[in-house]
């Protein structure tokens, strides 16, 4: 059994609850001046801002569409849904090279066939479809289900983004005019 005199030195604390030095001897002063003599380091406080899901950005934020991208380290933005053409969302009607040109095919082995020549784009036109056929009376359940899925996502898809004033001429930006309705 110990004796008391092999009892430990007492420890200081300074008033930030750091262990003071092993040989420090407490001055008369107050001792909130005992810090002066903390050997700690400096507390540093790092504010991390909170992490934010993408269901709660959509709830802050109108949901946009978002072009993907091969470039290394890109990454879509958490919450986001890609709706390219292998998904469930994805457009039907795609564009196919023929010996006759550009055509609309519908779907994997559907008809082929051009699309008007009024001077509306190929792509314009594969979307106009899309939004034809997803607002189909036979397709209300697709478009309900599509509805609850896709409200307050943001949707990626290949589609390159529209310039400043542009047509947007992707079935992503159907999606989101019919997930998210402004009304």
């Amino acid at each position: 059994m110990p004796s008391p005199t092999d009892r430990r030195p007492r420890r200081y604390r300074c008033a930030r609850g750091h262990f003071l030095p092993a040989d420090f001897s407490p001055p008369a002063t107050d001792p909130d001046d005992w810090d002066d003599e903390c050997r700690c380091k400096p507390q540093t406080i790092s504010i991390k801002e909170p992490t934010v899901t993408g269901r709660q950005i959509a709830l802050d934020t109108q949901p946009r569409r978002i072009q993907r991208r091969r470039t290394k380290g890109w990454r879509a933005p958490e919450g986001a849904v890609y709706v390219g053409r292998p998904t469930r969302f994805g457009n039907p009607a795609s564009l196919i090279r023929t010996d006759l040109g550009p055509r609309i095919q519908w779907g994997e082995t559907g008809t082929v066939g051009g699309w008007p020549a009024n001077g509306q784009s190929a792509r314009g036109y594969a979307t106009e479809l899309y939004r034809r056929w997803i607002t189909r009376p036979e397709q209300a359940d697709t478009l309900a289900l599509f509805r609850a899925l896709l409200h307050g996502r943001d949707l990626a898809c290949w589609c390159p983004l529209p310039a400043d004033g542009q047509p947007d001429h992707c079935h992503a930006a159907v999606l989101l005019e019919l997930a998210n309705p402004t009304e």
